[in-house]
């Protein structure tokens, strides 16, 4: 499976044939705010699932989302992978308690990168994707085009005859600023993005719509018989299961590539399972600061352990 591939999770939804839904993650941002009202006067629906960390400075622009007729999901209260279905829960919780006065009685969800396919109650999802074109790229000014973005996305929905878009409408602060970076770095294409893509594909023959309603969430129990894990958690878990879901180790990879240092090394060996991280550090200086860089990525219920191997 490529890198444009889908990411389809246990609660997609189905779309009418022909019809794309438009969905944006990791905002809002510094063009969210356009971004909405561009879709607006198109007649373009979306669904934004916002992160809790980007709400901190651009919460102001929930009431542009709603106003414009968006529909509002749920990423995370900070970006980073969920470990478990309990894990999930809490990230949602505390993302909707932020913005309780913009959600439904149910609400759709993503997990970030894409990962954690579990159920949760109270939430509606896990949303994945039918396409999507790198966008991260353009914003982390890694060659990738806008032109290159917008042909795989529309050349995925094509041959799938429609489907749930992926696009990011800001990035994760806790991914761009450990890497030494600032707002003014990033370059955020997606106003021209999107703009491109409605043309391209109403030029095809698409019709753009909104998710689905969503419904009441099923308890979790129905969605996970119990003594049971996901299917993305039964390979064996760890860089085994890593090895075997190609997908998850792809995202995985290009995302902490992306914002550099440490994740780039970690992320990658924490693929499957729920065990505590592992990571291997020649014994060069001393490995004190690798503890320090890792610390604010590792969740405080799980050890962290280092391992000094020689000869590697």
């Amino acid at each position: 499976m490529d890198d444009d591939g889908p990411r389809l999770l246990c609660g997609t939804p189905d779309l009418p044939p022909n019809c794309v839904a438009l969905t944006f993650d990791d905002g809002p941002g510094p063009q969210s705010a356009e971004l909405a009202r561009m879709l607006r006067d198109e007649g373009v629906p979306a669904t934004f699932f916002v992160l809790g960390e980007s709400l901190e400075r651009y919460g102001q622009v929930l009431e542009i989302y709603r106003d414009c007729g968006h529909m509002i999901g749920l990423h995370a209260d900070q970006h980073r992978p969920f470990r478990s279905a309990e894990h999930a829960a809490d990230e949602l919780r505390r993302c909707a308690e932020r913005i309780s006065g913009y959600l439904d009685d149910t609400v759709w969800f993503r997990p970030p990168y894409g990962q954690g396919d579990w159920q949760v109650p109270g939430f509606a999802g896990p949303v994945g994707w039918h396409a999507q074109g790198q966008d991260w790229h353009i914003t982390y000014r890694h060659g990738q085009t806008v032109e290159a973005c917008v042909d795989a996305i529309t050349r995925s929905i094509i041959r799938r005859g429609g489907g749930i878009v992926l696009l990011h409408d800001y990035v994760a602060s806790s991914e761009f600023t450990p890497a030494g970076l600032t707002e003014a770095d990033l370059d955020l294409r997606v106003i021209d993005i999107t703009r491109s893509l409605i043309e391209r594909l109403r030029g095809a023959g698409f019709s753009f719509v909104p998710l689905p309603e969503a419904g009441p969430a099923r308890a979790a129990e129905s969605a996970v018989p119990a003594g049971s894990e996901p299917a993305a958690r039964t390979r064996g878990g760890g860089v085994l299961g890593a090895i075997e879901d190609m997908q998850s180790l792809r995202l995985y990879r290009t995302t902490a590539r992306e914002a550099g240092g440490v994740l780039d090394l970690v992320m990658p060996m924490r693929v499957g399972g729920d065990g505590p991280v592992v990571f291997c550090a020649p014994p060069l200086v001393g490995l004190s600061w690798c503890y320090l860089a890792l610390l604010p990525h590792v969740d405080a219920r799980y050890p962290l352990y280092g391992l000094q191997a020689r000869g590697l």
